[in-house]
């Protein structure tokens, strides 16, 4: 098993309120000096929608990324009164915390308590583990989350509302 110590000792840390501290491609950049080329190309994988599932952790991530879209689509289903046909897994940790984000009734928060949920997972996935791919996985997975998150700005999102907001009512008018 290969250990990454000046790699992961080198890499700034993540914190989940924070903006990223490094890009993706410097991420990957220096990652890529440092590990073999298949876990490298399982580590690319994590930024990728083709994701690589041949090493356990990414098995394990693979399957809670599964586990909270069917939740999600369950509850929102049950939300506006459609019937969910697909059967599904629940974990009542998981469903409880999931209903409770799907309940909130603002979409910004509600979102950013999801990647929360994502973080949390990822940290969990690693725990116990150091200097090894495992821990690069799960900085691959936050980092990820870290840009998603950056992109959500207040202002943007009430500019793009009432960008939408004028448009249909426009539409309406001309009806």
């Amino acid at each position: 098993m290969a250990a990454y110590y000046y790699l992961i000792a080198s890499l700034p840390m993540l914190k989940f309120n924070d903006s990223p501290p490094i890009s993706r491609d410097k991420f990957l950049t220096e990652a890529q000096k440092e590990v073999a080329q298949h876990p490298f190309a399982q580590l690319c994988s994590l930024f990728s929608d083709e994701r690589a599932i041949d090493h356990p952790y990414l098995k394990e991530w693979d399957t809670f990324n599964e586990e909270v879209n069917s939740l999600l689509a369950h509850l929102r289903s049950q939300r506006l009164n459609f019937t969910h046909k697909e059967e599904v897994k629940r974990d009542p940790k998981l469903e409880a915390k999931l209903r409770e984000i799907v309940q909130n009734p603002n979409p910004l928060e509600a979102e950013t308590q999801l990647m929360q949920l994502y973080w949390e997972r990822a940290t969990e996935l690693s725990r116990m583990k150091v200097f090894t791919i495992e821990v690069l996985f799960t900085y691959a997975i936050q980092l990820n989350i870290l840009e998603r998150k950056a992109l959500f700005t207040q202002e943007a999102g009430n500019r793009e509302f009432n960008q939408l907001f004028t448009t249909l009512q426009s539409i309406i008018k001309s009806i």
